[in-house]
């Protein structure tokens, strides 16, 4: 298992991430980076809505700390290919709970 810890400046930049994948010159290459995509999310935390709803929450919790510079905190976390067999959706959401 893998965890990598990330700070950004753009909410919207992080939720086109997580649904779409990186950032692509073409609409063809990010068709081809959102198919070989294999990011999950399995968890949110008092969070709900469309993409522009999310992100309209996150600028207004952000206002909350106008000191901070990077409001955006991203924690990724990779489980090993080797064990993508043992583990089940509530195992994933279970450490993935721990670890928050």
């Amino acid at each position: 298992m893998i965890g990598k810890v990330g700070t950004g400046k753009s909410f919207r930049g992080v939720l086109h991430y997580l649904f779409e994948g990186r950032r692509q010159e073409s609409k063809e290459l990010q068709m081809q980076e959102l198919e070989k995509k294999q990011v999950e999310v399995i968890a949110y935390n008092q969070c709900f809505g469309t993409r522009l709803e999310l992100v309209r929450e996150m600028i207004e919790v952000a206002k909350l700390n106008p000191d901070q510079s990077k409001p955006v905190f991203h924690f990724s976390l990779s489980f090993a290919h080797s064990d993508a067999g043992k583990l089940g959706l509530q195992d994933k959401i279970d450490i993935v709970e721990k670890l928050a």
